[in-house]
């Protein structure tokens, strides 16, 4: 599954949910869910990046991305559908001060 498919379904799940994410935790929300192998992150200050993705949002910098994505993307499980939302729910407190 591309890298960009599935960070474009979690901009857009964020949004919907009115939790959007700026670029470090869109990129912590795909760590987490556990579908690339951890050696493909590297570690940034606190955080976890995919260099694809990361580089492909940083226009952004730490604003919130706000914007929906185009988004293709019809083949990501039920769970991990559910595991998205959840993660977005319960980590939305990493909102920096």
């Amino acid at each position: 599954m591309g890298k960009i498919k599935v960070a474009n379904y979690i901009i857009n799940k964020a949004i919907d949910m009115n939790k959007p994410l700026n670029n470090l935790q869109l990129n912590e929300v795909i760590y987490r869910l556990n579908i690339y192998p951890k050696k493909d992150f590297k570690p940034f200050a606190k955080w976890h990046i995919l260099d694809e993705v990361y580089y492909e949002f940083c226009i952004w910098g730490m604003n919130r991305l706000v914007i929906k994505e185009e988004s293709n993307l019809f083949d990501i499980s039920v769970s991990d559908r559910r595991l998205v939302e959840t993660i977005i729910e319960v980590k939305n407190n990493w909102r920096r001060q």
